[in-house]
C-alpha cells in the first residue's frame, strides 16, 4: 500500500508540475547556476522557498516531510541529453519565492493567480494546492524523492497583495503560521534600475534544487513595472529573488525565452542558449533574444505605503 500511494503521488506531481511550468527562460552565453549551499551567499536558503504540489508529499510526521518528484531526465514525453547540467536531480518546486517578514513571502503573480486577476486578502486555488518549502537543496535529495524538516514546511494561508496582467506580476504571500529560524531578504525599493551592476538570481530552474545564477547584468529598464537581464533562469524560476550586487532584492523574476529545444541529431532536449540579450539563440523560432524579465521590486512601494 505504501509503495501504490508513492506511486500516485509521483505521477500527480508529475501532471502538476508539468501545468505550472508556463514562463520560459534560457541560457545566456555560460551557464552561471551553481548549487546555493555550495556558493558564499548559502545563508539566502532560509530566506528563500519553493512552491510545491501538496499533492506531492506521501509521508511526513512532526519532524519529516518525504515528497516524491520526477527528474530532469525526461521534458515534453522526450529524453534530455545526457550532457545536461543536473538531469539527475529532482524537480520537486513550481514556483520560489522569498520571505519578506515573519509571515509573508512574495512570488510571481502568475505563479499563484489567473491572468488578470487582482488580490486583497484572496484565497486562491494556488493556495488550498501548496505548500511552501525552505531549505530544499542539493542536500535534500535523493532518487525521485526529496526530504525535508516539517518545519520548512508552510501553508499559505491568503493572497495578501497581487496581479498577474500584462503590466504587473507579483504577488504577496500570507503563510499559515509565522516562520521559525528564517531571515527575511533586505529590500531596495528605491533602486537606480539604469546602474550597470551585476544582478544574481536565487530560485528553482526547471524545479532543480534551489540554484543561485550570477555574473548578470540589467539590459533594459524603460518600462514602469519590469526590467530585463542577462540571467540564466528556466521555468521555475518565476518568483525568484533577483538581488544587486549588495545582496538587496531588487526585482522578482517573471519571464524568460524558451527553456530547452530538440537537438535534432541526437533526438533529445537540449538546453536554449543564446549568446546575450539582443543576440542569436539555439531556438529556430527566436530571431534575438528578448532577455529575462523582472518585476521591479519598487511594486510593492504601493503595499508598504497603504
Amino acid at each position: 500500500m505504501g509503495q501504490l500511494i508513492k506511486t500516485l503521488a509521483l505521477l500527480i506531481a508529475l501532471i502538476s508540475t508539468s501545468q505550472v511550468w508556463s514562463m520560459n527562460k534560457v541560457i545566456y552565453g555560460l551557464d552561471n547556476r551553481e548549487e546555493l549551499s555550495q556558493s558564499p551567499f548559502s545563508y539566502l536558503s532560509n530566506s528563500v522557498a519553493s512552491m510545491v504540489y501538496k499533492s506531492a508529499r506521501y509521508d511526513y510526521d512532526e519532524e519529516i516531510s518525504s515528497f516524491l518528484s520526477s527528474d530532469l531526465t525526461e521534458y515534453r514525453a522526450g529524453k534530455t541529453c545526457s550532457d545536461m547540467r543536473f538531469r539527475e536531480q529532482t524537480t520537486l518546486a513550481t514556483c520560489s519565492g522569498f520571505l519578506i517578514s515573519d509571515e509573508l513571502l512574495v512570488t510571481a503573480g502568475h505563479c499563484v493567480l489567473n491572468y488578470g486577476q487582482y488580490a486583497n486578502n484572496t484565497y486562491t486555488g494556488s493556495c488550498s494546492q501548496n505548500f511552501w518549502v525552505f531549505n530544499y537543496g542539493i542536500d535534500s535529495i535523493a532518487k525521485d524523492e526529496v526530504t525535508v524538516s516539517s518545519e520548512d514546511v508552510y501553508n499559505c494561508d491568503k493572497i495578501v497583495d497581487g496581479a498577474y496582467t500584462d503590466t504587473k506580476d507579483y504577488a504577496i504571500v500570507k503563510l499559515g503560521r509565522k516562520v521559525v529560524g528564517k531571515t527575511p531578504v533586505k529590500l531596495n525599493l528605491n533602486f537606480d534600475y539604469t546602474s550597470e551592476e551585476e544582478v544574481f538570481v536565487v530560485g528553482n530552474p526547471s524545479g532543480l534544487p534551489t540554484k543561485i545564477s550570477n555574473k548578470a547584468q540589467i539590459s533594459d529598464s524603460s518600462q514602469k513595472h519590469f526590467f530585463t537581464s542577462n540571467l540564466d533562469t528556466f521555468a521555475g524560476n518565476s518568483g525568484s529573488a533577483i538581488f544587486n550586487s549588495n545582496a538587496e532584492v531588487i526585482g522578482i523574476l517573471v519571464s524568460g525565452e524558451t527553456d530547452y529545444v530538440l537537438d535534432q541529431e541526437r533526438s533529445c532536449y537540449m538546453v536554449n542558449h543564446c549568446v546575450d540579450v539582443n543576440g542569436e539563440c539555439i531556438d529556430p523560432l527566436v530571431d534575438k533574444a528578448s532577455g529575462e524579465t523582472g518585476t521591479k521590486i519598487t511594486v510593492l512601494n504601493r503595499y508598504f505605503n497603504k
